[in-house]
């Protein structure tokens, strides 16, 4: 993560979290519809 003193750096980071998000729900739902057996 790029550390920086300004409102943009928060709004990169926020931003980068939301992507990440949507990245990994589609692989995290996928998940919950397998048996816990897996895990």
């Amino acid at each position: 993560m790029m550390a920086t003193n300004s409102i943009l750096g928060g709004v990169l980071q926020l931003v980068d979290m939301v992507i990440v998000g949507f990245i990994w729900y589609p692989f995290l739902r996928m998940l919950d519809k397998q048996p816990d057996s897996v895990l």
